[in-house]
């Protein structure tokens, strides 16, 4: 198939996937300027330097994707994490795919894995639908979907996830136009928003259940908290419960790198962490 890939280091793996099935050629990559602290591009870069393939980092416009259509003869292209909303032109041969880290129609939205620990889902997964000018909203061509661990984290969410997509872009492009033609409408369900300073926000007021949750949710994205008249950005932290008489949200001990915070049933370890420039609901 001819393809055209529209997305960053998050599910660099589908792209690799489809690179070395010698069936497909990548005719062109969209990606975008990352921050390189949190989010990356430096693997879809590789790919296309090692496999001489054209790539952008400017939104594809309508009259790209009529040239890429028209003139490229390219067959479908493929979102996966990208940020932008893909025009979907009037042409004949458009057809377009998305990959999305959960069980659509839940999960809509543009970072939903974080919900997935907050709301205490028991099964996340992966789904791959058609484009459609409603975000998220398209056929499904090819869903599957995996239990969420005790202890899951938005590391081992993402890990988790990352994998399974490749599989199913696989199976999709292996047999394209039965998924396709095939593809099932979604019903209605939950859309996730983008997560507000109060999603992620901690303190000590809170039990350990709870802090714990946000912590797993955000991971080395930063959780946040407020200490000492100051504000911080939360990279790692470990919580636990253990009775004791400190009064909730007092810090109780220092060393060169560790903060030990108490909260209402137990003690939260704050353990790489940093000021924060921004503004916080605590």
């Amino acid at each position: 198939m001819r393809i055209v890939y529209c997305g960053y280091d998050f599910f660099y793996g589908c792209l690799e996937e489809l690179v070395k099935d010698k069936n497909n050629t990548i005719v062109k990559i969209f990606t975008f300027e990352t921050d390189n602290k949190y989010n990356f591009n430096d693997k879809i870069k590789s790919i296309a330097s090692e496999n001489n393939i054209p790539i952008s980092y400017d939104k594809p416009s309508e009259e790209e994707l009529f040239r890429l259509f028209d003139k490229e003869n390219v067959d479908v292209i493929i979102t996966a994490g990208y940020i932008y909303k893909i025009p979907i032109i009037n042409h004949p041969n458009f057809k377009g795919i998305n990959i999305h880290p959960t069980l659509l129609p839940k999960g809509r939205g543009p970072w939903p894995l974080p919900w997935i620990i907050l709301k205490k889902e028991k099964y996340s997964g992966v789904t791959i639908h058609r484009l459609t000018d409603d975000m998220d909203k398209g056929p499904i061509l090819l869903q599957e979907k995996f239990k969420v661990l005790d202890n899951e984290d938005l590391e081992t969410l993402s890990c988790r996830s990352q994998v399974l997509a490749k599989k199913l872009i696989t199976e999709v492009i292996s047999n394209f136009d039965y998924y396709y033609d095939n593809a099932k409408e979604q019903g209605e369900e939950e859309y996730y928003p983008y997560p507000t300073d109060e999603d992620m926000t901690f303190n000590g007021f809170m039990k350990v259940e709870d802090i714990d949750r946000i912590i797993r949710a955000f991971g080395k994205f930063d959780s946040c908290t407020s200490f000492l008249g100051k504000n911080f950005l939360v990279h790692d932290a470990n919580c636990w419960k253990e009775e004791h008489k400190y009064k909730p949200n007092t810090i109780v001990h220092m060393t060169n790198k560790e903060v030990l915070m108490a909260v209402l049933d137990g003690f939260v370890c704050i353990r790489y962490y940093e000021e924060d420039s921004g503004n916080m609901l605590y």
